[in-house]
């Protein structure tokens, strides 16, 4: 799978009442433009500040460090910079956070981890080393997420960050596929919880949360419910080899949920992994007719592509 790549690229009962408290206990916070965005980026790996700082595009995924690990975060004064489009004007910024997957290089991996210690530790990930699987529903793994200053969210939220990708990386349909049978539910409960936590403090009601592939979990009313966007890869361009078209019920299949998920109001991002200008031109027509974000880059998300 394309986001679980990205993974290994840096390496050197919660659905119950959160619904109604994101409505009833969210707090005031300063309104973001989501709705007014109008093109977007994605930078993941080999970080610049400048050079991100200088995109001219109202929308900006990118790790909340330069190397992914906690002692490079970046600082409220970088993301602020990060905020500012070139020409004055307010940039969305958003910080990638893989939740279906755990590397060793993070800030929560201890020198003893081990599959099953902590009991949030999957099965190692073959082919990539240091790479595991999260068995998301496990409360330790939630904290480590959200729920105190120390929390990955959280430090996030303090950063100043306009929101956060989440990333399940296949987790559903790897977990569902052993045989837990609360696989999606589950899901949804964590991305719920980081709404409701966020949005209930500093970060403010209109804190993002977005989800990264989020594939059938669009059927979810709750989930359409909670989050501010998607972002679907590969839809056109890219999902088996950069630069080759997507077959075609793929295609067809991630049209449809992205469609669901803008008549629910939810903003979708399109990321197709190309450089051809011809493919750019062809995707991001269609993009824009099914009311997406188009975005192509390379694979590797290692740099930023001119916004035609």
């Amino acid at each position: 799978m394309r986001s679980l790549s990205h993974q290994a690229g840096l390496l050197p009962g919660l659905l119950g009442v959160f619904f109604l408290s994101l409505v009833l206990g969210a707090t005031a916070g300063p309104a973001r433009p989501w709705a007014q965005a109008r093109s977007w980026a994605i930078q993941l790996e080999n970080l610049d500040l400048q050079a991100l700082a200088a995109s001219p595009t109202d929308l900006l995924v990118t790790e909340y460090s330069l190397d992914g690990t906690a002692g490079s975060r970046f600082t409220r004064t970088q993301v602020q910079a990060l905020q500012r489009k070139p020409d004055g004007g307010r940039r969305l910024v958003l910080a990638w956070v893989p939740v279906g997957l755990a590397a060793r290089h993070r800030f929560y991996w201890g020198s003893d981890y081990v599959e099953g210690n902590p009991p949030w530790v999957g099965a190692a990930v073959p082919g990539w080393d240091g790479l595991y699987r999260v068995r998301y529903w496990d409360p330790e793994w939630i904290g480590t997420l959200v729920g105190s200053p120390e929390s990955w969210v959280d430090q996030i939220v303090e950063a100043g960050f306009d929101g956060v990708v989440l990333d399940p990386a296949d987790a559903c349909a790897h977990f569902g596929d052993q045989g837990w049978k609360t696989a999606e539910e589950d899901m949804v409960a964590l991305i719920g919880e980081v709404a409701r936590h966020t949005r209930n403090g500093p970060a403010g009601r209109d804190f993002g949360v977005f989800v990264w592939r989020a594939d059938t979990l669009i059927n979810n009313p709750d989930f359409l419910r909670v989050v501010t966007g998607v972002i679907q890869d590969g839809t056109w361009y890219g999902l088996e080899e950069a630069g080759t078209p997507t077959p075609t019920e793929a295609t067809e299949t991630m049209e449809a949920q992205g469609r669901l998920a803008r008549q629910a109001g939810v903003l979708v991002l399109n990321l197709d992994y190309t450089e051809d200008p011809e493919q750019i031109r062809l995707a991001r027509a269609r993009a824009q007719a099914s009311g997406f974000l188009e975005y192509a880059a390379p694979e590797g998300l290692d740099r930023l592509t001119p916004v035609r």
